[in-house]
């Protein structure tokens, strides 16, 4: 039996430890984690711009008619009637009426026409299209035009604040613009504290 030199076995277990390589340890070279390129991520989309505040420039006022008011008593009830008239004729393309503290606007519209089923409002608030109630009168051969709409309607806000309304049935639109030294502006406000504040 052939004994082998302790030195020849030691060279042979060197040999295989240095052909399987490094051992692992805190030594070890860190293998770099992979990154995705940028074409690969996610993109979070832009905030959306905030739509466009919409604006109507402010009609003249038209000579010889304003916004005028009126008190009754309806049924024990307090009721206001604003409307644009010229005093003393029967000129008065709108009205607007409500009960005291009700917070309902009911606006009116006498046409030469028939068949309406909505009207339109313009303020500087923007403008808005309404249905309407239509009801035939015979006389003038035409429909009176009714809608109820909230004081809080932001077309009757910029009317407050500004003193004029735009109307638009079919085809056909009206200026209805405050004059601004006749007291109108004031007349307006008070009608709206009326409205919108109950007793």
């Amino acid at each position: 039996m052939t004994i082998r030199s302790p030195l020849l076995l030691a060279a042979a277990v060197a040999g295989l430890l240095a052909a399987c390589g490094p051992a692992a340890g805190d030594d070890a070279p860190v293998t770099p984690a992979l990154v995705a390129p940028a074409s690969d991520v996610e993109s979070v989309p832009p905030e959306p711009s905030p739509a466009p505040v919409q604006t109507v420039p402010a009609p003249r006022p038209q000579e010889g008619m304003d916004w005028y008011t009126r008190a009754s008593m309806d049924e024990g009830q307090s009721r206001m009637r604003l409307a644009y008239e010229m005093p003393g004729t029967d000129d008065q393309p709108m009205g607007i009426n409500c009960l005291r503290g009700s917070g309902v606007l009911t606006i009116d519209h006498q046409t030469h026409t028939t068949g309406n089923r909505t009207l339109t409002l313009s303020s500087q608030g923007g403008t808005r299209t309404y249905p309407v109630r239509a009801t035939f009168y015979e006389e003038m051969n035409g429909d009176e035009l009714a809608v109820d709409i909230p004081g809080t309607d932001p077309i009757l806000t910029g009317f407050r604040q500004t003193g004029w309304l735009r109307l638009t049935v079919n085809d056909h639109t009206q200026d209805l613009a405050a004059h601004p030294d006749s007291g109108a502006l004031q007349r307006i406000d008070d009608f709206f504290s009326f409205c919108m504040t109950r007793e």
